[in-house]
């Protein structure tokens, strides 16, 4: 089980709008060196314009670069492929209802939930889903699937299991910049 859960919050690079926020929000239990990347990044998108992506963070790396390390290694030859979630081009519901699958949240008809998108924006066009289990002391992301890859075996990515505290602090950080999108 882990406490290291946050949300990279940052411009979309293929976008243009967004609103700013405290840069450093949610980022405490962060090492310097991620705490300062993830604000530039923040402090960045408030400059340009563009759309917030979010992508999740597990233990300092983001979930984009570990799904592309594990897809490469299974012989995957596109050098990326998925992007964060962009609130403001879609209804996925509140971000409290869309990270624990509440039955408000927008899920696929086996109850899983997108937690990245296609890196064009469009997070249907190459989605990453994952089944949330949420119990008394954990919030775990399992069952991963790129729905459009039935050739390919993720049993072997995740499981991945957080500390229900620390993900609520997590989420907590990330509604009102998900809410303003």
């Amino acid at each position: 089980m882990t406490d290291s859960i946050a949300f990279a919050v940052r411009p979309h690079k293929n976008s243009s709008m967004w609103r700013t926020q405290d840069p450093y929000l949610g980022l405490e239990d962060f090492p310097k060196s991620m705490r300062e990347e993830i604000a530039s990044q923040r402090r960045e998108a408030a400059d340009t314009g563009r759309p917030l992506e979010v992508v999740p963070v597990i233990e300092g790396v983001e979930l984009t670069d570990r799904i592309h390390e594990f897809e490469r290694e299974r012989g995957e030859k596109r050098a990326s492929s998925y992007g964060g979630l962009i609130p403001a081009y879609f209804r996925f519901g509140s971000a409290a209802d869309h990270y624990f699958a509440t039955e408000r949240a927008f899920l696929s008809s086996d109850q899983k939930i997108p937690l990245l998108g296609c890196e064009c924006g469009e997070w249907g066009c190459w989605p990453l889903l994952a089944r949330v289990i949420v119990d008394e002391g954990a919030v775990t992301w399992t069952d991963f699937e790129p729905p459009y890859r039935g050739d390919c075996d993720y049993s072997d990515f995740g499981p991945f299991v957080f500390r229900r505290s620390s993900y609520e602090s997590a989420v907590a950080d990330l509604a009102e910049t998900w809410a303003s999108e």
